[in-house]
């Protein structure tokens, strides 16, 4: 029994097969020799009609309205299979612009896996054209990559290719790696402008068969081998948690810097006035020291004690102060004399 048919899951119209598999991609078995399941279940086959109803809705969506994307939320509406939804975007099959994953936009595996070929030929035909006019223009060094330049070297391959056509080879061009380098692409700027041709074009020969070479390569899901093994994806897998917004970078609005200012200011006043005491006075949170004049003291008198110390001035009365200064200094020379 093919290792796909092992083991189902869910209803068999739902075309999603499931089957337990070892660390080295082989079938376990239990004691009876029946395939067993285990924790390690992988998803072998994308064949789940909801995700290709989904597909569908976000191509189609996207080439009415051409450039439009589609609300997470009118998916989850329209067919109410959150995981499967989750899947794809997991698994890149489809993409957004938008930081909080709330609207989808198809990449060329969306295209791929949709169910649709009418949809898929549209962009098959878009991208061979593309390549075809962007080795031409690399090889002869006569680059336009103008949205007219695009357009009017496609019509030397395919008269009837319009404006339309070559909008959908350069959506598509950065998923086969047609692009050195180009701009948008992004949130702020959704429409893709290519800026300079990949070297790699030189190696794209085969351009006719350039979408399929690229989506055998490109495995979303894991596949199978012809002898039961398991060829693990190639396609790099998006966020492990998909359902969660990623943070969103918020401006700030006028009145947000204006209070930021406000808070920034305060708190430098409140620095600046523990710091220095004028501040503090001058804002009337400190009252201002009083000056006191200092004390006039007495000079030392002339002779000193036998132990060196100053002896204490003595204060003059008030009689001796009344007496002439000429009969005092006379009694103070007037030697004594010795018995």
């Amino acid at each position: 029994m093919p290792l796909i048919e092992a083991v189902t899951s869910g209803p068999k119209e739902s075309g999603k097969w499931l089957v337990a598999v070892s660390e080295h991609g082989k079938a376990r078995t239990d004691a009876a020799g029946r395939r067993a399941m285990s924790p390690i279940a992988v998803v072998i086959q994308f064949r789940d009609a909801a995700e290709r109803k989904m597909l569908r809705r976000v191509v189609r969506t996207f080439l009415q309205k051409f450039g439009e994307s589609t609300p997470r939320q009118d998916l989850v509406i329209e067919f109410q299979s959150l995981r499967e939804l989750d899947d794809l975007v997991y698994r890149r099959v489809l993409t957004t612009y938008v930081r909080t994953g709330d609207d989808y936009l198809p990449t060329a595996l969306a295209f791929h896996y949709c169910g649709d070929a009418e949809l898929e030929n549209q962009a098959r035909r878009a991208v061979q054209i593309l390549a075809k006019v962007l080795r031409t223009q690399f090889l002869s060094r006569r680059i336009r990559l103008s949205r007219e330049g695009l357009e009017e070297d496609a019509r030397a391959f395919d008269p009837s290719c319009d404006q339309k056509i070559i909008e959908l080879g350069i959506y598509l061009g950065p998923d086969f790696n047609l692009f050195q380098s180009h701009a948008g692409g992004n949130e702020a700027k959704p429409v893709i402008v290519p800026t300079q041709i990949s070297e790699r074009i030189v190696e794209m020969s085969s351009l006719n068969t350039l979408w399929d070479d690229v989506m055998r390569e490109s495995r979303p899901w894991p596949s199978q081998d012809s002898f039961g093994g398991v060829i693990p994806a190639t396609v790099p897998l998006a966020d492990a948690n998909p359902t969660q917004p990623k943070p969103v970078d918020r401006k700030w609005s006028r009145d947000q810097k204006i209070g930021l200012a406000g808070v920034i200011l305060t708190g430098v006043g409140v620095i600046v006035a523990v710091m220095f005491p004028e501040v503090r006075v001058w804002l009337h949170l400190q009252k201002p020291e009083q000056t006191v004049a200092p004390a006039a003291t007495s000079s030392p008198a002339a002779g000193t004690s036998s132990s060196g110390a100053n002896p204490p001035t003595a204060v003059p009365s008030k009689q001796a102060s009344d007496e002439p200064v000429g009969t005092r200094d006379e009694v103070v020379a007037t030697p004594t004399t010795g018995r």
